[in-house]
């Protein structure tokens, strides 16, 4: 991810300058201090962007859950959605309170995987899809097309198979379904002063597969565990493994198999944003696909330690 650094406001700038701004070629998030400590969150998508397709007003009769997690959702402005939240830490950021912070976020999941489905929502979360279309065509932007050939050379026809198996699984909606926030992750999981979970939403929201949100979470918690291990620093990963744990304890009910297979698939699509919007980061890849094989092969199992 690429840091565009921190900056103070010039004389005559109508605007202030962020406090916070990183971000790729295919979304770049920038933080603004307001007075009385409000904070705002700007997120802005390249033109073409599947969420901006997708994205649509939230149903009036989808009422989010007031839990453990506050649900933000944003105003939108052309391609910029920019939500109200009250702090300027992302998830792991510090150490500071997180089991209680990953174990809330389990419990808010719960409670939004409860409310009641509307047909007007999205039908599957929109990564998968994406990946499978990716998958299928080999045609993205950047250098996702070189990195998609990579791929079939290092992990074999049989290892894409399945994970266009499991894209394709996640794109169903049965009576099993559930509401899903459909982007969770480090990036959009602001902390309050309080270390209150806030969880930017609107940008995914749709029905799917209940263990699509924990899975696409804890795939991130496994991957940096994974790099982390291979860095020589054990202690650092140990430590995300307690908060996988919490997570999976907040939300109450023991993950099944899907779970594993969602963290591969949220390891390649992190693949595939660094070969589409973060050309600089490439020469990473050659690890990061030998860590993918081996957790296809394992259908994710590694993602709690």
């Amino acid at each position: 991810m690429r840091d565009f650094g921190r900056g103070a406001a010039g004389m005559g700038e109508a605007v202030p300058a962020p406090v916070r701004a990183f971000g790729t070629d295919a979304v770049r998030t920038e933080v603004f201090a307001t007075d009385g400590g409000r904070v705002r969150w700007r997120r802005t998508f390249a033109a073409g962007s599947a969420v901006l397709r997708a994205v649509g007003a939230v149903p009036a009769s989808v009422h989010l859950p007031h839990a453990a997690v506050q649900f933000v959702l944003p105003r939108w402005e052309g391609r910029t959605a920019e939500y109200p939240v009250r702090g300027t830490r992302l998830l792991l950021d510090s150490p500071e309170g997180r089991a209680t912070v990953f174990r809330d976020l389990g419990r808010g999941l719960r409670s939004l995987h409860a409310l009641p489905c509307d047909p007007a929502l999205p039908r599957g979360p929109l990564g998968p899809a994406r990946l499978a279309e990716w998958l299928r065509s080999g045609h993205g932007p950047g250098l996702s097309g070189l990195y998609r050939g990579q791929l079939r050379s290092a992990l074999g026809k049989r290892r894409l198979s399945r994970l266009s198996q499991w894209c394709a699984a996640l794109s169903e909606v049965n009576e099993d379904s559930v509401v899903l926030h459909g982007s969770v992750g480090m990036g959009t999981t602001v902390l309050a002063a309080d270390h209150r979970p806030q969880l930017l939403t609107g940008e995914g929201l749709c029905l799917g597969d209940r263990w699509f949100d924990l899975g696409w979470l804890l795939g991130e918690l496994m991957e940096v565990r994974l790099v982390l291990a291979g860095q020589g620093r054990p202690e650092v990963a140990a430590d995300l493994g307690v908060s996988a744990w919490e997570l999976v304890a907040g939300y109450g009910i023991p993950p099944d198999h899907r779970v594993g297979r969602v963290s591969a698939l949220r390891m390649l699509s992190h693949g595939l944003d660094i070969s589409s919007f973060a050309a600089h980061l490439v020469p990473q890849l050659r690890s990061h696909t030998r860590l993918l094989a081996d957790v296809v092969d394992a259908e994710g199992t590694q993602v709690l330690p």
